[in-house]
Parts: structure tokens; sequence; C-alpha cells
């Protein structure tokens, strides 16, 4: 039964870790769409100065979540 106990907490410890991940890139992200609609930036630079290393991921990640790239977004943010 202990096994069980610390399973489950190790569990509990790494869907507190991507929550609070995911809570991060909200942010990260939010900031980046201000931005792309504010900016001339690049979106690689975009991606970079809010803390996305991988410019793929980040423009994966803002599909995801805003249904459209980064580039169409900024063309046609309705």
């Amino acid at each position: 039964m202990k096994e069980w106990r610390g399973t489950t907490f190790f569990i509990t410890c790494l869907c507190l870790e991507r929550s609070e991940r995911n809570d991060k890139n909200y942010v990260r992200l939010k900031h980046a769409q201000t931005a792309l609609l504010t900016t001339n930036s690049s979106i690689t630079d975009i991606a970079l100065e809010y803390g996305f290393n991988d410019s793929n991921y980040f423009k994966d990640l803002f599909k995801k979540v805003y249904g459209k790239s980064p580039r169409e977004y900024r063309k046609n943010p309705d």
C-alpha cells in the first residue's frame, strides 16, 4: 500500500508541474499574441522574446490555443 501512495503523490506532482507550465505558457502566449498585432517583429523574434526557445513549438502551441498559426492570426485576428 505504501507504494500506491507514493505513486499517487508522484502523479499528483507531475500534474501540478504540468499545470504550472501550462499557466506560464498561457501568459507568454497572451503577450506574444499582443506583440503579433502591435509590432513588426518576426514571429521567430516574438517567440524568442517571450521565452519560447523553439519557434516551431511556439507556432504549434499558438495554433492549438488560438486555432490559427501566428502568421494567420497576424493577418486576420478576428
